[in-house]
C-alpha cells in the first residue's frame, strides 16, 4: 500500500508548478474580499486531482504492469480510496489556510469553516459515485456517465426549491452531520463495489 502511494504521489509531483500557482493566485484574490469563494474554488480544484492520476496510469498502462507486482487488485483499489480520501483532506485543509489572513481581518471565519466542511462531504459523495464508473468504463467514460446524474441532482434541488424546501435551514443544521453520515456510508461501499467490478475486469 505505502508503495502505491507512493507511485500516485510521484504521478502527482508534475502538477505542482501549475498547483503552487494556482494556490498563490486563489490566495491573492481571497485575501482581496473573495468572501471564501476563492478558496472554495482551489478546493474544487485539488478535489479534481485523483481523476487526474487515474488519467496518467492510462498512457503507461499501469493495470496491466501491476498485474506483475505482488499486490492484489483489491488492495490497488483500496489505495485509490485511500488516496482519495488524503486528497480531499488536504484540499480542506488548503480551503482553511488560504482563509486564515481573511479572517484575521474580520471575515466570517465560522461561515467559511461551514462552507468548506460542507464541500468537502459533497466531494466525497461526488467521488463515491464517480469511481466504481470509473472502473467500470474508464475515466474519460465515466465523466460522461456522471452527468445525467448531476442534471437529475440538479433538477431535484430546483424542484424541492420551488415546492418550497428551505436550503437555508438545511444547509446551517441538518446537512452538517447528515453529510458525514452520508458521505462515510456511500464511500464505503462505494469502495466495495469497486473492488467487485475491478476483480471481474479483464484487462
Amino acid at each position: 500500500m505505502k508503495g502505491l502511494l507512493l507511485k500516485d504521489w510521484f504521478v502527482l509531483r508534475q502538477y505542482s508548478p501549475m498547483l503552487v500557482l494556482v494556490l498563490a493566485v486563489y490566495a491573492a484574490l481571497d485575501w482581496a474580499g473573495g468572501g471564501g469563494m476563492m478558496a472554495a474554488l482551489c478546493m474544487g480544484l485539488c478535489a479534481a486531482l485523483p481523476l487526474s492520476v487515474l488519467s496518467a496510469n492510462r498512457p503507461c498502462r499501469w493495470d496491466a504492469f501491476a498485474q506483475c507486482l505482488p499486490v492484489s487488485r483489491g488492495v490497488r483499489v483500496l489505495e485509490t480510496y485511500a488516496f482519495t480520501a488524503l486528497l480531499l483532506a488536504a484540499s480542506l485543509l488548503a480551503g482553511v489556510a488560504l482563509s486564515v489572513p481573511s479572517w484575521m481581518q474580520g471575515a466570517p471565519w465560522s461561515q467559511h469553516l461551514r462552507l468548506y466542511w460542507q464541500l468537502f462531504w459533497a466531494m466525497v459523495l461526488f467521488h463515491a459515485l464517480l469511481l466504481p464508473l470509473v472502473y467500470k468504463l474508464g475515466v474519460d467514460k465515466a465523466r460522461y456517465a456522471l452527468l445525467p446524474v448531476l442534471l437529475l441532482i440538479v433538477v431535484a434541488a430546483v424542484t424541492a426549491g420551488n415546492a418550497g424546501f428551505s436550503f437555508d435551514g438545511f444547509v446551517s443544521g441538518a446537512s452538517l452531520w447528515i453529510l458525514p453520515l452520508a458521505g462515510c456510508a456511500l464511500y464505503a461501499g462505494s469502495c466495495a463495489l469497486s473492488r467487485e467490478i475491478y476483480r471481474r475486469k479483464e484487462l
